[in-house]
């Protein structure tokens, strides 16, 4: 009797933990010092539905691969998809960046390991059919050397009637989508001028988040990544002086890029900034 109620227990265990089990995982290809593969985060897909897929990359310890907008140098990690007549895919969602530094170089990047999304498209689709969904990745990481690196990654994926999530990678992927960089809130007000070989951006509201370090990744090679912003905080904003690139498009009419606020507790938040010349 007692072997059997260690068994019905054993058993519930085992039914609670599967929904945690039924993402399909990619296998591990590495190159160099970068290990990537793409994940579902449920079992399967479903006809003439959209998706989110993942793009794990693992970097060793003192390498970095690069954001979608590296700065001065660099080259953002890109997949070049061969998907099923019928399927499209979005860009790719980056984890915002970190400064990274090659000797005293500095450029926006990703250090160990990080997640990227992709939102699919599936057309109409035959249940029990198994597809595969397949990417050349191709990237670039840096230590006290640059390595470039190119990979082949596939996922194989059942379609089914209704494809049962996987709580952990569901989990893991709401949150990249909850804490991904949003738009600066309606009360702040900001604008760019130009301040000699400075971009100046100020924010006026009394809501600027108090204390806590400030940063600025900007996109498009606008201003140098070499160099930190100088950041004043006033009773009513923010000041943010960035050092103009040489790189600028010339034509430019608008500055963007990721405002970061460093909270107490360690966890950045990203503003997203789009502001005219």
């Amino acid at each position: 009797m007692r072997e059997i109620v260690q068994l019905i227990w054993f058993c519930s265990i085992l039914f609670l933990l599967l929904p945690s089990l039924w993402g399909l995982e990619g296998e591990w290809v590495r190159q160099g010092a970068v290990s990537t593969r793409l994940i579902l985060p449920a079992d399967g897909i479903e006809s003439e539905s959209s998706f989110w897929l993942g793009w794990q990359i693992k970097r060793d310890s003192g390498w970095h691969t690069y954001w979608e907008h590296p700065g001065d140098v660099g080259v953002a990690p890109s997949l070049s998809w061969d998907l099923p007549d019928g399927f499209q895919c979005d860009p790719p969602l980056f984890s915002p960046p970190l400064r990274v530094y090659m000797f005293d170089i500095g450029a926006y990047g990703h250090k160990n390991e990080t997640l990227f999304l992709l939102r699919i498209h599936a057309p109409q689709l035959s249940p029990g059919n198994l597809l595969t969904l397949r990417a050349r990745a191709n990237w670039l990481a840096c230590s006290d050397t640059c390595l470039p690196g190119q990979t082949d990654l596939k996922l194989e994926v059942p379609v089914r009637e209704n494809p049962v999530p996987d709580i952990n990678w569901k989990k893991r992927m709401d949150h990249f989508l909850r804490s991904s960089p949003k738009g600066l809130p309606s009360q702040w007000r900001g604008r760019v001028t130009k301040a000699g070989k400075f971009y100046k951006l100020e924010f006026s509201t009394p809501g600027i988040p108090p204390g806590g370090d400030v940063d600025f990744f900007i996109q498009n090679r606008m201003a140098r990544s070499q160099s930190l912003p100088l950041v004043k905080r006033k009773k009513d904003g923010l000041d943010i002086l960035l050092e103009q690139s040489p790189w600028a498009m010339k034509d430019a009419r608008r500055l963007k890029g990721l405002l970061q606020f460093k909270q107490t507790t360690g966890i950045p938040v990203y503003y997203r900034v789009d502001l005219p010349l």
